[in-house]
């Protein structure tokens, strides 16, 4: 549910270590002992943890060569051959998915206890504002330029991408922002649904999320992260319209069905997501039923972008990933 190792990649051992530099550094532990830093830690409230750590410091799994032996990319996800993937020895039957807007939230340190906290507190899904406020100054510039830069085998592209998502270099923040999020989501979120689907062994079902957010805030009527697992469990079913409740149920029921091997709908046939797609598709229920099912994996119903598989054939999504990346660490 709304996002996979793809979303966060893990890093190897000196990565992090230059991260907990940063991060002791941060929180005035910099010349401390490390029997000094574990008590400071332990007694430090997690608010103040958050709030001192800056979002620079890369927060991932380590390539730890056991566990995690090495980084999968989307190639390898989408290969049905590739067997590093580990869970595919004993997973069968795949179900996966994404809410629209997923991408609402980048700071990936976060409990779901806490998101659900917060969306149940401040009735806002989105908590990016907060946590991340310097990804939006300069956001056109900052992206252009990482496009280019990592996209710089592929310029043509690179500047056909950025003009599809409505950029250029004197859009302005908050304009440039939402588009750059629009990106962010397709390549973190929603590329990574379809690439599981192609390589997945057994069945894949795959579903799209896109009833809105019901409560007042920068997120409101956009199915932004999260929310799923609130219409999932129903626990504020009470602030839900009749049509939001049936959205509710309908997800919970195709849920546990699949959780009992029963089909909830059709599967991926073989991984051909051109020929043999079907996706489950949830609200919105203002302008259409509870739930219901698309053929296609992108455009009209499904309300998914296509740009990022426009140029599938040319540009490796995994480059793409990158830029993102390189965006989000302002690199």
């Amino acid at each position: 549910m709304s996002g996979t190792y793809l979303l966060v990649q893990p890093l190897p051992y000196s990565v992090h270590e230059e991260g907990y530099r940063q991060a002791m550094k941060a929180l005035g532990l910099e010349n401390a002992t490390p029997e000094e830093r574990i008590k400071a830690l332990l007694e430090t409230p997690p608010q103040d943890l958050i709030s001192k750590i800056p979002p620079s410091v890369p927060v991932a799994p380590a390539v730890d060569r056991d566990l995690i032996p090495s980084a999968l990319t989307y190639a390898q996800t989408a290969d049905k051959t590739e067997k590093t993937l580990k869970a595919k020895a004993w997973c069968k039957d795949l179900l996966i998915g994404d809410a629209q807007i997923d991408v609402s939230v980048l700071k990936n340190s976060l409990s779901i206890v806490l998101l659900l906290t917060m969306l149940a507190l401040s009735k806002k899904a989105s908590v990016i504002s907060v946590l991340m406020p310097h990804l939006k100054q300069n956001a056109a510039k900052r992206f252009i330029a990482a496009m280019r830069s990592i996209l710089s085998a592929y310029p043509t592209e690179a500047e056909q991408i950025i003009e599809k998502y409505g950029l250029s270099e004197n859009t302005p923040d908050e304009e440039a922002f939402t588009a750059v999020l629009n990106f962010m989501n397709d390549v973190s979120f929603f590329a990574p649904v379809l690439k599981f689907a192609q390589g997945w062994d057994g069945n894949a079902y795959v579903y799209y999320f896109n009833e809105g957010n019901p409560w007042d805030g920068p997120w409101k009527n956009r199915a932004s992260h999260i929310l799923d697992l609130a219409y999932l469990f129903q626990n504020y079913r009470e602030f839900l319209t009749p049509a939001q409740q049936a959205v509710a149920s309908a997800f919970a029921e195709d849920l546990f069905m699949f959780c009992h091997g029963l089909p909830p709908w059709p599967a991926v046939k073989n991984g051909d997501i051109e020929n043999g797609f079907t996706a489950r598709v949830y609200g919105p229920s203002d302008v259409k039923p509870p739930a219901g099912t698309v053929s296609q994996p992108y455009g009209g119903e499904s309300m998914r972008r296509s740009i990022l598989f426009d140029y599938a054939a040319r540009v490796p999504l995994d480059d793409l990933a990158k830029v993102a990346a390189a965006f989000r660490s302002g690199i």
